[in-house]
């Protein structure tokens, strides 16, 4: 029996918890086809066009992908497209801008025994796969080959048997010396995904003893400022709907801080780490917010679509980038901040594409050159772009624009 395996991208499960679906603990030949991956189009991406302004959209460059395109984005919509291979995504600024983390997959052939298949229908002593392979890659910011930090695929019994664990999300620490990701290495037929730590240098991985609910997992690792927290979705069921909550490691000591409150995901940390980004799903859907990591506390409610998440935070901390569906397509939506302390509020919202059907499983970042930030840095006081819970556990391109 030749069954498709391909690429299982741990952030559908993490966005199907937000929608109210829950994913369930699959034995490969449940893994999704690497063709099922939505939002993966030929269009070309349309930036917004803007009113005609005397300040940038944005400082720097963020991030994205598009029809497993590397693309980016800075300035008033000045688009870069950095890959053409249609397999990347998920990709991450290297701390000084100078380099792309980011996962490309590619094909290979697996094989497995049928005995260690959870799968009706199974003939034979082995069970052949097509497999997407995820690789962590890293790569110039100015250009020049991807370099492979490490590969899912792996093989046991001699060569005689052939599979792959999963590497995906990958978040750069602000040193540069380790990539945390969602894996269910080192036994992918029986672990669940759960944050790991992958140092660049030597290619090896670190599975962390967090805790997690069974055959739910974990999700979204962001890296404090200082690299010394790692902040991440735990995901919950309610009945049959998704409850996810953030956590927060401490890297030092392995404790782990669960927030008190229910729905929230995707966290993204302030430059100065003083709060969070994250995603709130209700009843209206999912949105953007701002809370207070020491408390859990919403401090504001950026959108009210129903249709936002992946939020990512400027270097500069004045505005949140964030992905907004609406209706078939996916776009990269910005918003500028003001106000200070405990009372941010939005000044301006804006898009940054229009109708480009962006990859909705591969969440953007964004970097601001030294020269580009503003002085001072707004990151405590909120000013507009324009101005220039308890202890659960313990860790054992060249500027030419798109088509």
């Amino acid at each position: 029996m030749i069954a498709a395996l391909a690429l299982l991208v741990i952030a559908v499960a993490s966005l199907a918890l937000l929608g109210g679906g829950l994913p369930v603990s699959a034995a490969p030949a449940d893994h999704a086809k690497a063709g099922d991956v939505p939002n993966r189009t030929p269009d070309p991406i349309k930036p917004f066009q803007p009113v005609v302004s005397t300040t940038p959209h944005v400082r720097g460059s963020i991030v994205f992908a598009k029809a497993g395109n590397l693309w980016t984005v800075g300035g008033d919509d000045v688009l870069t497209q950095l890959t053409t291979d249609g397999t990347d995504g998920s990709p991450a600024w290297s701390s000084d801008g100078s380099s792309l983390v980011f996962v490309r997959t590619v094909p290979a052939d697996g094989a497995v025994p049928c005995n260690l298949i959870a799968a009706s229908g199974c003939v034979g002593p082995v069970v052949a796969y097509n497999l997407a392979v995820p690789r962590i890659v890293t790569m110039p910011a100015a250009g020049g080959s991807p370099k492979v930090i490490a590969s899912g695929l792996y093989s046991w019994a001699g060569g005689k048997y052939t599979y792959n664990y999963g590497l995906y999300q990958p978040a750069l620490s602000p040193d540069g010396r380790t990539v945390a990701v969602i894996s269910d290495a080192p036994d992918p037929l029986h672990d669940d995904y759960l944050v790991q730590l992958l140092t660049v240098a030597t290619g090896k991985l670190k599975r962390l003893a967090l805790p997690d609910d069974y055959g739910l997992g974990l999700n979204d690792p962001a890296w404090s400022p200082d690299g010394t927290q790692l902040a991440y979705t735990w995901n919950h069921r309610n009945g049959s709907l998704g409850s996810p909550r953030i956590a927060i490691l401490d890297v030092r000591s392995g404790q782990v801080r669960q927030l008190p409150q229910k729905g929230y995901a995707q966290p993204s940390w302030s430059p100065d780490g003083k709060y969070l980004a994250a995603v709130k799903t209700d009843a209206k859907g999912r949105n953007v917010v701002i809370l207070d990591p020491a408390t859990g506390a919403e401090l504001l409610r950026l959108t009210g679509d129903g249709g936002s998440f992946a939020p990512v935070w400027s270097p500069a901390g004045d505005q949140i980038a964030f992905l907004r569906a609406d209706g078939l397509t996916i776009d990269l939506w910005v918003d500028t901040l003001t106000g200070s302390g405990r009372s941010p509020s939005v000044a301006d919202e804006q898009p940054l594409t229009s109708q480009s059907q962006l990859d909705g499983t591969s969440r953007p970042s964004w970097y601001i050159p030294a020269a580009q930030m503003p002085t001072p840095t707004p990151v405590s006081s909120l000013q507009p772009s324009g101005s220039g819970g308890s202890a659960v556990g313990s860790a054992g391109g060249s500027g030419s624009s798109a088509p």
